[in-house]
């Protein structure tokens, strides 16, 4: 699949070359903005690839309403908070994978009273907040009026996901597990972050032996 999404690439950006060259009005793009439209393409080629595969899996499972809302729940927290990015697209992929299957077979199997779960979501909703937004290579924001409206929009996300769960009665749980996984996410997060504080301040230690 990654050859076929390649190649889809290419020859994207070879067509995006020659209509510039045809153009003499258009505007000149040097090599970074070919490379930026490339890269953002090959994304969404392995996201399209990535949900068409797991949406066939809980499609054969019978879960695949359950992997919609999940998906819409994960979306609209991590469009405008951000998330974990793996190096590689299969490392992506697994994560993604276990990540709905979590979210699915524990709200099949274990329903959480509405105390717990009001908690465990407003745990949920502080991590992600503090979080927001959380850097990658692909997103690096400093500006502070960008992150406050950032935070803003993740507010109103959760809020509409809470109504959302309230009218959807019988998915609640569901939408539930969705929101504690996101903040077992978080936590993962900042584990990995302690873990590459220690290993630089290690390297650092070591050069200055």
């Amino acid at each position: 699949m990654n050859r076929i999404n390649r190649h889809i690439t290419d020859n994207y950006i070879r067509k995006i070359k020659a209509s510039k060259k045809a153009s003499k009005d258009a505007k000149e793009m040097t090599d970074i903005d070919y490379e930026r439209i490339s890269f953002g393409l090959s994304i969404l080629l392995n996201k399209v690839e990535e949900t068409l595969l797991i949406g066939v899996f809980f499609a054969i499972r019978g879960s695949l309403k359950e992997l919609i809302i999940s998906m819409i729940v994960l979306k609209a927290i991590r469009l405008y908070a951000g998330g974990i990015h793996m190096k590689k697209e299969y490392q992506c992929f697994i994560v993604t994978f276990i990540y709905f299957y979590s979210v699915i077979f524990l709200s099949e199997k274990i329903y959480l009273s509405s105390e717990l779960s009001i908690i465990l979501q407003a745990f949920s909703y502080m991590a992600v907040l503090i979080h927001t937004p959380i850097e990658s290579r692909l997103r690096h924001i400093t500006d502070k009026k960008k992150i406050i409206l950032l935070k803003i929009k993740v507010t109103i996300s959760f809020i509409l996901i809470w109504i959302s769960e309230i009218i959807l009665m019988k998915y609640s749980n569901l939408i539930s597990w969705s929101l504690i996984l996101i903040l077992v996410e978080n936590i993962a997060y900042e584990c990995i972050k302690l873990f590459r504080d220690v290993k630089k301040k290690e390297a650092t230690y070591e050069k200055d032996l």
